[in-house]
């Protein structure tokens, strides 16, 4: 289960293990921008913030049942279907 894992890992990760791993991810992340520059459709504000938005998506019933279909088909849900595309 992933919070036995968690716990594992915390412990493992301590100590002189942990300030070598810290030291190793310095080094190579030296000099590495802060902020990557992606080419987007609007610039950055000038200050950031964290509020999302929506778009809404309709999906007529036909379309939805034969994306069910296919979930059912891959062994999915309906959801990761419609993610993925």
């Amino acid at each position: 289960q992933y919070p036995d894992y968690a716990a594992w890992q915390r412990q493992w990760l301590s100590g002189e293990r942990l300030q070598t791993q810290a030291d190793y991810w310095r080094e190579t992340l030296a000099g590495a921008p802060a902020r990557l520059a992606l080419p987007t459709d609007r610039p950055r504000p000038a200050e950031q913030s964290f509020a999302g938005a929506n778009v809404p998506v309709v999906i007529d019933a036909e379309l939805t049942r034969d994306l069910k279909r296919l979930s059912r088909q891959h062994g999915t849900t309906l959801f990761m279907t419609v993610l993925t595309a």
